[in-house]
C-alpha cells in the first residue's frame, strides 16, 4: 500500500500496513477487536443529540451462520461482530472484511488530512456509525503504544 503525505502508516504505530505482509495487520486487526468486545462505545449522534451506545461481541468458531472468510483465522473466534444494544443482539452483523476496509479507510483519511471527521467519512454505509468508534479506539491505543501485539 501507497503512503500519503502525512508519514505513512507507520506514523500511526502500523508498519505491518507498509510491508504489504497483509496477514499479518489483519490478525493484529482482528485481536484488537476481540480484546475490546464488551466493552461500551457510542455512536457519534446527530447535531444535539447523543449518540446510541453499543457493545459488540464476534461469533465463535464453527458457528452455523457466520460469514466466509479466506484470511488468517484467529482460533476460537469466527468472523462477524454482532452489535449489542440494549442488551439484546440486534439483527445487525458485520462481516471481518467490512471491518479490515473500515480500518484501512480510516488509515488513508488519517494519512492524507490527519483527521477522521466522522463515521460518514468511511463510506462503510448501515455499519459505519458502529465502526467508527472502535476503529478510532484501536487507532489510538496504537499510536500510544496501548494495544497488544
Amino acid at each position: 500500500m501507497e503512503t500519503g503525505r502525512n508519514g505513512g502508516w507507520k506514523k500511526w504505530g502500523l508498519e505491518e500496513m507498509e510491508t504489504g505482509r497483509s496477514e499479518d495487520w489483519k490478525k493484529w486487526l482482528w485481536r484488537q477487536i476481540i480484546e475490546l468486545q464488551g466493552q461500551t462505545f457510542r455512536t457519534s449522534g446527530r447535531g444535539g443529540q447523543l449518540g446510541v451506545e453499543f457493545v459488540y461481541s464476534i461469533s465463535s468458531t464453527g458457528s452455523n451462520r457466520g460469514r466466509r472468510y479466506s484470511g488468517p483465522e484467529i482460533e476460537g473466534y469466527g468472523n462477524e461482530l454482532w452489535i449489542i444494544r440494549d442488551g439484546e443482539r440486534k439483527r445487525k452483523s458485520v462481516s471481518r472484511s467490512t471491518v479490515e476496509l473500515a480500518y484501512i479507510r480510516y488509515l488513508e483519511i488519517m494519512d492524507d488530512i490527519g483527521v477522521v471527521r466522522g463515521p460518514k467519512a468511511l463510506g462503510i454505509p448501515g455499519s459505519g456509525s458502529y465502526l467508527y468508534p472502535v476503529i478510532k479506539r484501536i487507532v489510538e491505543d496504537a499510536k500510544d503504544g496501548s494495544s497488544s501485539n
